[in-house]
């Protein structure tokens, strides 16, 4: 059997939303980019004429694998964020999906993303392809404090 319930979602819950969303989505766009370029690398170059032991392949490796983990905490960080926005019941979930398997980590990104999306056009924001309108948000000055978004559960 299932129901509807509102959520009250006040001005500042639907920017934090909006902000999180945007920036996961950027680093999507930039995870997507980092593949393409070491794909490109790898099919490009061959490995006979590759020096692998010089420093400059050394260098180059070191710095690439602490931007990788680098960016890896950040995304962390920001799938955290995204989830605490949305009022995710287990946003700690999120979290260790990439350590179950990076296809489950990205089917649990495109849900956060989706959930985000559907709550910001719930609120009346336009949300295009790398998150929410910025003229949309400008306008949440001029509502009132609360928004009710009525979303669908099953039991």
């Amino acid at each position: 059997m299932g129901y509807t319930f509102t959520e009250i979602w006040g001005n500042e819950d639907i920017k934090k939303v909006a902000k999180w969303q945007k920036v996961i989505n950027w680093t999507v766009a930039v995870n997507f980019f980092g593949i393409f370029i070491t794909g490109y690398i790898v099919l490009s170059s061959s490995f006979d004429e590759l020096d692998r032991t010089s420093d400059i392949f050394a260098a180059f490796s070191f710095v690439a694998t602490l931007l990788g983990i680098t960016f890896i905490l950040f995304q962390l960080v920001v799938v955290y964020n995204l989830a605490i926005a949305v009022r995710s019941r287990i946003p700690l979930l999120y979290v260790l999906l990439p350590f179950i398997g990076p296809f489950f980590y990205i089917i649990g990104m495109v849900y956060l993303s989706n959930k985000a999306t559907k709550i910001l056009r719930a609120c009346g924001i336009r949300v295009g392809l790398m998150g929410a309108k910025s003229v949309d948000l400008a306008k949440l000055e001029l509502v009132p404090e609360v928004v009710a978004v009525d979303e669908p559960h099953s039991t």
